[in-house]
């Protein structure tokens, strides 16, 4: 059994490994019928050493007969600054793998339907919540330290699973994102043109071309 908060109540449930995921990347948690959270929801969950680790739901299996509602829960492993907050997701790197299938297409499952991101397996995919914020060309960096990564955001699915956004990234240079210099004059102005864009000063009627 194990323990998580949502909606302001602790709750019980059972949290068990996904069958045919071997990264444990993939879990079923298993709850009373009337517990309903819907697609993206952000979950803590206690790992075999009762370390808690963040989820999300990824949807709701369809198990009427079961008698319990059966979720199937991604693991958040990554997260990224989007304008200044921090965000949880799935990141996973390029390479067609059962592991990527099953995320992208629900695969196995008796939902169906398949996510219509982009489907180049030279590319990265994040799972997350859904995000107005995500949008194309969007440049983030992922990882920290050595490991961290500029990435470009390729494409992104709101629409296959409501709640949850797939989106598509490939490796891009890194920008530069020093703020531009401030001219230390008036009469400096000019040469900081092209980085702040402000008007340049009149020209006297001495300066006028072809006065």
């Amino acid at each position: 059994m194990a323990d998580f908060e949502y909606d302001g109540y602790r709750l019980w449930g059972s949290f068990e490994p996904y069958k045919q995921d071997e990264t444990q990347t993939l879990h079923y948690l298993l709850t009373q019928v009337n517990i309903n959270m819907p697609n993206g929801t952000v979950l803590e969950l206690p790992n075999k050493d009762y370390i808690y680790e963040k989820w999300m739901v990824l949807f709701l299996e369809d198990y009427k007969a079961s008698g319990y509602n059966r979720y199937i829960m991604i693991k958040l492993n990554t997260t990224l600054e989007i304008n200044g907050e921090t965000v949880w997701c799935y990141f996973h790197g390029p390479g067609r793998s059962a592991m990527r299938d099953t995320i992208k297409s629900r695969g196995g499952f008796s939902s169906g339907g398949g996510a219509v991101y982009l489907e180049d397996m030279n590319n990265y995919l994040m799972v997350m919540p859904k995000n107005p914020l995500i949008q194309k060309d969007n440049y983030y960096e992922i990882g920290e330290g050595p490991y961290n990564q500029p990435f470009r955001v390729m494409g992104f699915d709101v629409q296959s699973n409501p709640g949850v956004e797939y989106v598509t990234l490939e490796i891009v240079y890194r920008y530069d994102q020093t703020p531009a210099p401030a001219p230390s004059s008036a009469a400096a102005s000019e040469d900081f043109f092209w980085f702040t864009g402000q008007d340049l000063p009149a020209a006297s009627s001495s300066e006028t071309i072809g006065g």
